[in-house]
């Protein structure tokens, strides 16, 4: 049994996001493998400072909500150490650099695993993309910040292991700091293969009084770097193919107030439906209504959880060409990839779904066989668990 001290920022209590399933998804199943596991993270929304949700596993609140700041990389320090105490712990995970206060304590013998969620310089360019005049402008101070500080001081080169969750994410951190390749592994996103699977529903069919066979479904944030705006500037023109077409939106963010303007301003309102948040476990529901999954991201993704999703229901999947995605999906094979810029280029691969039942049929097919064999909660807990256990046994 691992003794593990868990740290991230976030988890779906905060926000809901890849990033933040990922670190419930994992803390919890850590825990079901039998290991003892304690949750460090960020300020409860409701002001509660601890619970405990199972046995061996227990969740502390600290400050800043949702958020990392200097004043949670301080009682993130002072708590480990209260804790480690007790607990004596004998292996540090970290979601992404979260545990940057701990990577730097000379007086931490137990060794450190990072999981990143993408390439550091990365995730500079998707701030610039998604933020406004005043995000820009912080985004261009913290990539100068950065750029500033040699790579052996970065926090992610200072951990024991790194776990990346794209093999392109891999090979970037690589090449930044070579000596990197003996510590660092691969091991993919991963979910509920039996949640998450083709089955036949018409209850959104129903409920939405829905007779369309056209019908496309998008799940995930809500924010301008999604590309949902994309989707909805569409529908006007392919309602005059398919009157019947249908856009059902699942989500929330800072965007759906644009999204609901510009469904009014199209008047579409009678074909697109803001279905709010949605619990993950009814997602699949939603994913089984659903002719043509859709997802015209703009940003650079780790690799995203909507995407596995839909692939392990067996959708036929249309998404970007971007980074992340392209390594989930194979082109005409299992989903197809567009140029999310190019609108005449996805109205195309659009009609080809809706035209081609039986080659449509065949992907949906090798797409549920991809989601099995890659992308199982098993597999991805395998891959960790593995890790994890190896910087143990290397550092005792």
């Amino acid at each position: 049994m691992l003794k593990i001290c868990f740290v991230t920022d976030r988890l779906p209590i905060h926000q809901l996001g890849g990033m933040e399933q990922h670190g419930f998804i994992v803390s919890t199943e850590l825990a079901h493998r039998g290991n003892q596991v304690t949750v460090l993270t960020t300020k409860h929304p409701e002001g509660i400072q601890s619970e405990k949700s199972e046995e061996n596993l227990e969740f502390f609140y600290l400050s800043s909500q949702g958020k990392y700041s200097k004043e949670f990389e301080q009682e993130l320090h002072r708590k480990y150490w209260e804790l480690h105490e007790k607990l004596n712990f004998n292996v540090i995970y970290s979601e992404s650099t979260t545990a940057t206060a701990l990577i730097r304590d000379k007086n931490i013998s137990i060794p450190i695993v990072c999981l990143m969620h993408g390439f550091v310089d990365n995730n500079y360019v998707k701030r610039w993309k998604r933020g406004d005049l005043r995000g820009k402008l912080s985004a261009i101070r913290q990539w100068l910040i950065i750029k500033k500080t040699p790579v052996k001081k970065r926090a992610y080169s200072q951990c024991d292991h790194l776990i990346t969750i794209s093999q392109k994410n891999l090979e970037q951190f690589i090449r930044q700091k070579p000596s990197l390749a003996s510590r660092i592994s691969l091991v993919y996103n991963g979910i509920d293969t039996e949640l998450f699977k083709p089955f036949i529903t018409n209850k959104w069919r129903e409920k939405l009084n829905l007779e369309s066979s056209h019908v496309i479904v998008y799940t995930g944030r809500i924010t301008k770097s999604k590309g949902i705006h994309i989707m909805i500037q569409l529908i006007p023109i392919l309602k005059k193919t398919y009157p019947d077409i249908q856009l059902l939106i699942a989500g929330t963010g800072n965007y759906l107030n644009e999204l609901k303007k510009m469904t009014k301003n199209y008047d579409i309102q009678d074909c697109v439906h803001f279905l709010g948040f949605i619990e993950n476990k009814n997602v699949p529901e939603l994913l089984n209504t659903a002719d043509l999954f859709i997802f015209t991201t703009l940003s650079i993704e780790g690799l995203p959880y909507n995407v596995i999703e839909a692939l392990s229901c067996g959708c036929a999947i249309i998404g970007s060409n971007s980074e992340g995605v392209d390594e989930i999906i194979e082109n005409y094979e299992d989903g197809i990839l567009v140029n999310p810029k190019n609108s005449q280029q996805i109205l195309k691969e659009i009609h080809w779904v809706f035209q081609n039942p039986d080659k449509v049929e065949k992907m949906k097919n090798n797409a549920r066989r991809k989601a099995i064999e890659n992308f199982s909660i098993n597999k991805m807990m395998d891959g960790i668990i593995n890790v994890l256990h190896k910087v143990e046994k290397q550092l005792k």
